[in-house]
């Protein structure tokens, strides 16, 4: 199957092919308009998604024409000294992810990005639903450093994704025993990575949704 193609555009979310990768398009809209009105407030130009980073010399009376700086969480919440800069080079903030909601970087609802699987086992044996969605759709990256691991369950507090391999993932209650029925075969769970690039890096199409439907596909650049 070609997820690429362009059959895809105007597709219910829940007819995907999974693991698929979905951004809200509002989201992400809002996200780069307010990173580019803090730029505008601060009166600097905005360059995003490089991630080189250029040393601040003027201090030791080094000519320094051109200041920059990145990161996402110092983006996200400028300060008036910033504007002594001549621009701000952040990487994250239009998907932004699990690890910048943490660190305070935005709020849950300004989080773009997910990642759909699909359920597709029950063992009631050892109280876990398989999904179909493993580290090569995801990353493993947050799988020590989150409570939740390498990602959230949108909409389920009370769920967690245990274990992942390859291709597949297993989610179990926090507390207590699953409700089976609650999640039959073929439901779909949307996971908010803990890492968006890394898991940005294992998708070759970007599912750009709006009212629950395709309306673009991204496809990403590859190479260094």
């Amino acid at each position: 199957m070609d997820s690429s193609s362009s059959v895809w555009l105007g597709a219910p979310l829940e007819k995907l092919p999974t693991p698929a990768l979905t951004l809200d398009q509002a989201t992400v809209r809002r996200n780069a308009e307010c990173m580019r009105e803090r730029c505008r407030a601060l009166g600097l130009r905005l360059r995003p998604h490089v991630k080189t980073h250029k040393t601040l010399l003027r201090r030791a009376g080094v000519p320094c024409p051109q200041a920059s700086i990145g990161s996402t969480p110092s983006c996200s919440h400028p300060v008036p000294e910033m504007a002594q800069l001549t621009e701000l080079h952040p990487g994250n903030y239009l998907f932004y992810d699990l690890q910048q909601t943490l660190l305070g970087s935005c709020h849950p609802e300004e989080v773009a990005i997910r990642v759909l699987t699909r359920v597709i086992g029950h063992y009631p044996h050892r109280n876990q639903l398989l999904v179909d969605c493993g580290w090569a759709a995801l990353s493993l990256h947050g799988r020590h450093q989150a409570p939740v691991g390498c990602a959230a369950i949108e909409g389920h507090p009370q769920l967690r994704l245990v274990g992942l391999t390859q291709e597949h993932g297993q989610v179990e209650a926090i507390d207590g025993r699953l409700d089976f029925e609650r999640f039959p075969l073929g439901s779909i769970l949307a996971l908010i990575p803990f890492h968006a690039c890394a898991t940005a890096a294992m998708h070759p199409v970007y599912y750009v949704h709006a009212g629950g439907k395709v309306v673009e596909l991204w496809h990403p650049v590859r190479g260094w």
